[in-house]
């Protein structure tokens, strides 16, 4: 799973290097060879700011979800979505994106009720955070 402190991270050298702090790479140059790939490649390009959904037309319109873990193996995430069923929520999918499976609840057009669904699994000591998709 991915460090919280790496979410919402604007600067992608920190970022890169919180991820290799973490543990999440065995090479002791991760950070440094992530950001001259980053550089090489002018990735940085591809960031953007821009969230909001609320000037999109109903064919447009982004849905948030909220992820409690990425995996390698999907019995990992399995039971990541069976724990976040016994706190209630019935809108728990295990979806395969980028070669992880992600564990996402609900799938909410007004963010307020993904922000509520995220504080209700943190109360119940589940880390997790809010994506749009």
């Amino acid at each position: 799973m991915i460090t919280p402190k790496v979410i919402g991270e604007t600067d992608y050298k920190e970022a890169c290097n919180v991820v290799a702090a973490a543990g999440y790479a065995s090479d002791p140059e991760y950070a440094k060879k992530l950001i001259e790939l980053i550089e090489t490649y002018e990735l940085y390009n591809y960031d953007t700011k821009n969230t909001n959904t609320d000037d999109l037309g109903a064919e447009d319109k982004k849905y948030y979800r909220v992820q409690a873990g990425a995996y390698r193996r999907k019995e990992g995430a399995d039971l990541m979505a069976e724990k976040i069923r016994k706190t209630g929520h019935k809108d728990v999918f295990v979806r395969m994106i980028n070669g992880l499976y992600k564990v996402q609840a609900g799938a909410y057009t007004d963010r307020k009720n993904a922000e509520k669904t995220e504080k209700k699994l943190k109360a119940a000591g589940i880390s997790c955070f809010i994506v749009c998709a």
